[in-house]
């Protein structure tokens, strides 16, 4: 039979494996979401001869970033030129100008 304290002590090891093999997935999930962000915003500048910190600027202002952020699980499952129709639209929903 365990002691109490060894009960402790597997629950204690059991729990920060646990949180371990969470925190590993959610820095696994940050990381493709940045990859996926980095990817279309290069996408979006090259696409509309701008630099990266213009388009950026650009989707933030005109809240697609806000868009992409809150809808990355679909968008990532499209593909990358369906990702860059929505970002016109909602950037021309919001004001946007560039064609």
């Amino acid at each position: 039979m365990f002691s109490l304290n060894r009960k402790f002590s597997i629950f204690a090891i059991l729990l920060h494996i646990m949180f371990v093999t969470m925190a590993a997935e959610e820095l696994r999930e940050t990381k493709n979401r940045i990859d996926y962000l980095v990817m279309i915003l290069r996408d979006f500048s090259e696409a509309h001869h701008l630099t990266p910190r213009q388009a950026h600027n650009y989707l933030r202002y005109h809240k697609a970033m806000d868009y992409m952020e809150e809808f990355y699980d679909v968008e990532h499952t499209l593909s990358p030129e369906d990702t860059l129709n929505s970002l016109d639209i909602i950037c021309k929903r919001n004001g946007g100008l560039i064609e």
